[in-house]
């Protein structure tokens, strides 16, 4: 089990200089992301490897609070502020087989994982809209490996992977 906050609180100031006037807007965002990641492995040993499985949850939340404050004859549109709740949900469960002896090593397996995001927002707000999307993928990983001697190994990878992005 792990458990992680991070909060960001920034404020930006910019000034708007134009011929007939000079207009000072600012900007103000709090979000706070909470992370949980519930895990569990199992690795069962074989004479010439081992098999591996376990299951993992992810639970990310991230409360946003945003402001703007807009100066003289600002182009920022101060309506577009407001409250938004990020919240994403991420079971998934994986197996993998590893064989190794003196000249080669394989390694197969999978991991699927279903992802279930939502983003909240003000239902009267007049730029942004709530909306939240499901999906379930599949993440298969191959691994062959020949040993030549200590110094040198000939490997093929072959891995799907997901690079999810922060809150920003």
């Amino acid at each position: 089990y792990n458990y992680t906050f991070n909060r960001e609180d920034e404020k930006y100031f910019f000034t708007n200089t134009l011929p007939t006037y000079t207009g000072e807007d600012s900007f103000a965002l709090i979000a706070d992301q909470h992370v949980t990641d519930v895990k569990a492995d199992y690795v069962h040993p074989l004479k010439h490897g081992r098999i591996e499985g376990g299951l993992k949850l992810r639970i990310r939340d991230i409360p946003t609070d945003m402001n703007f404050y807009p100066g003289l004859n600002s182009p920022l549109d101060s309506d577009a502020a407001g409250y938004a709740n990020y919240r994403e949900v991420i079971p998934a469960v994986y197996g993998n087989y590893v064989f190794e002896n003196e000249h080669f090593e394989a390694e197969a397996g999978l991991r699927i994982e279903h992802v279930d995001l939502y983003n909240r927002v003000d239902p009267n707000h007049n730029t942004y809209k709530s909306d939240d999307y499901r999906y379930t993928q599949p993440f298969p990983n191959v691994r062959l490996a020949y040993k030549a001697n200590t110094n040198n190994t000939l490997s093929f990878f072959f891995t799907r992977r997901v690079d999810r992005p922060d809150e920003v």
